[in-house]
């Protein structure tokens, strides 16, 4: 599939894969920060005593992702 991409994109199979890792790096760093957000999130709306307060939280979370 690399090869693919990369005779497509007119790239050498190198350049894909040097692309390819540096996303999944990216992404392994993003993923962590979004994991950790949703964790912290999901605990504060079990200790949440109000309806408003889970809200609250569900809206901190999107803005903090920016969803």
């Amino acid at each position: 599939m690399l090869q693919a991409e990369a005779d497509a994109l007119g790239m050498t199979l190198q350049d894909v894969v040097d692309s390819v890792l540096t996303a999944r790096q990216a992404w392994l760093t993003v993923g962590g920060q979004i994991e950790a957000a949703r964790l912290k999130a999901k605990k504060d709306i079990r200790a949440a005593t109000t309806a408003a307060e889970m809200h609250q939280i569900t809206e901190s979370l999107r803005q903090e992702l920016s969803l």
